[in-house]
């Protein structure tokens, strides 16, 4: 089964040909938490430049939020695109992280809090491991994507993990 043949996409919000916007999570400088109001600012601004919503990405933000905040991001994010009249921009989450386990339930949280599709970057701790074995690398998206409820976007970032091509 390919990754993508198991969605009904008509009833998924298209993501076709749009340009997104990686943006650092806004954090209040008092509680070094999430700064909620002013992410919903600044989602609403990206949203009305026609710039599709990527949360929760590798820009280094995601490692920062815990899986309580990375919910908070998302809800957050689809409550202001909503109230501003862009319920059907889509929303992309960033859900990899150290373990398969631990992005399958990312990934299950992002889709529960209203992204629309998780984007996934496999572990830099294992990229030398999984760069020398491509079953599997393809093995951790494919067991991501089987566990998830919203299509799974491979984030093949060879800046990033540069021995590491995806190519299935």
């Amino acid at each position: 089964m390919r990754l993508y043949q198991r969605f009904s996409y008509p009833l998924m919000k298209t993501l076709v040909r749009i340009t997104c916007s990686l943006f650092f999570s806004i954090y209040d400088p008092d509680t070094f938490g999430a700064d909620l109001e002013t992410l919903k600012k600044h989602v609403v601004g990206v949203a009305k430049a026609h710039v599709g919503i990527l949360v929760c990405g590798t820009m280094g933000e995601a490692h920062h939020l815990s899986p309580e905040e990375r919910v908070a991001v998302i809800k957050t994010t689809r409550e202001a695109l909503d109230g501003a009249g862009f319920p059907a921009l889509p929303i992309i989450a960033g859900t990899g992280v150290g373990s398969t386990r631990e992005t399958i339930a990312r990934t299950r949280e992002a889709a529960d809090a209203g992204a629309d599709y998780a984007i996934v970057i496999p572990s830099g701790y294992f990229a030398a491991a999984l760069a020398q074995d491509r079953k599997a690398l393809k093995r951790f998206f494919e067991d991501v994507s089987q566990a998830s409820t919203i299509p799974v976007m491979v984030y093949n970032c060879k800046s990033l993990l540069p021995r590491m091509c995806v190519h299935f």
